[in-house]
C-alpha cells in the first residue's frame, strides 16, 4: 500500500514535485498545504486543504503518513520542517525521484530531496537533508550537497565538490572539480567556480568572485 502524502507549497516548485511524485508511483497524493491560497483552490486536479499550520489537525483527518516540502527558498524549507517537525513527528518525511533521472552506483539521497528529471546524481555522492537537484543538473562523482541546498537546473559539477547547507548554485553555473562552497551562499546564474568560496557570500561572476556577504534569512531569487 502507497504512503498517503501531503504536499506543503503548491507553486511552480510545488507543480514539478507533484509531477515527480507521480511519476515516481510510491506516494498517494492526498492534496497540498499552503498558507497563501485559499482552501478549496483547485491545482493540477487537487485541492488546497489548509495552511501549513493546520499540519496536525489535516494529518489526522485525512489519514497522511508521509509529507514533502515543496519551497525552493532553503531557509524557508528548513524552518516549515522544524514547525511539522515538531507537530507531527511520526510522519514520515518524504523524498522524492523523479525516475527520468539517473542515480549513480554507492550514492546516498536522504529525506526530504528532491530530483528532478534530467538530473545525474554522480556515482559515490550524497544529497543531504532536504536538498533540491533541479531539472538537468549534474552532481559529479563523489560530491556533496549538505542538508538545504539547492542545484537550479543546467548546472554542472566537477567531482568531489562539497556545496554547504543553506547554500544555493543558481541556473547554469558551472563548478570544477574539487571545489568547495561554504554554507549560506548563492552562486549566482551563469557563474564559473573555479576556486574554493566562503560561507555567507553572494558569488558571481567567470570566473566567480565574491561580489557581498548575505544573511541566512535573504531571499536568493
Amino acid at each position: 500500500m502507497k504512503k498517503r502524502l501531503l504536499i506543503i507549497g503548491a507553486s511552480g516548485h510545488g507543480k514539478v514535485a507533484l509531477d515527480a511524485t507521480i511519476n515516481q508511483d510510491k506516494y498517494e497524493f492526498v492534496g497540498w498545504l499552503d498558507s497563501n491560497l485559499v482552501k478549496g483552490t483547485n491545482v493540477l486536479g487537487y485541492e488546497i486543504l489548509g495552511k501549513t499550520k493546520e499540519v496536525k489537525e489535516l494529518a489526522i483527518t485525512y489519514n497522511i503518513d508521509s509529507y514533502f516540502i515543496a519551497i525552493s527558498n532553503n531557509y524557508v524549507r528548513k524552518k516549515v520542517f522544524e514547525y511539522v517537525n515538531k507537530e507531527c513527528p511520526n510522519l514520515s518525511f518524504a523524498k522524492i525521484i523523479h525516475p527520468g533521472s539517473i542515480i549513480g552506483l554507492g550514492s546516498k539521497i536522504e529525506a526530504g530531496s528532491l530530483i528532478l528529471p534530467g538530473a545525474i546524481v554522480g556515482v559515490s555522492s550524497i544529497i543531504k537533508v532536504g536538498s533540491i537537484l533541479n531539472s538537468k543538473a549534474t552532481l559529479e562523482h563523489d560530491g556533496v550537497m549538505n542538508s538545504w541546498s539547492s542545484i537550479l537546473p543546467g548546472v554542472c559539477t566537477g567531482g568531489n565538490i562539497i556545496l554547504g547547507s543553506l547554500s544555493y548554485i543558481c541556473i547554469g553555473s558551472i563548478i570544477s572539480h574539487n571545489i568547495k562552497i561554504g554554507d549560506n551562499s548563492v552562486v549566482g546564474a551563469g557563474s564559473v567556480v573555479l576556486k574554493d568560496q566562503p560561507s555567507n557570500s553572494l558569488i558571481m561572476g567567470t570566473p566567480a568572485i565574491v561580489k557581498r556577504s548575505r544573511s541566512e534569512e535573504e531571499n536568493p531569487f
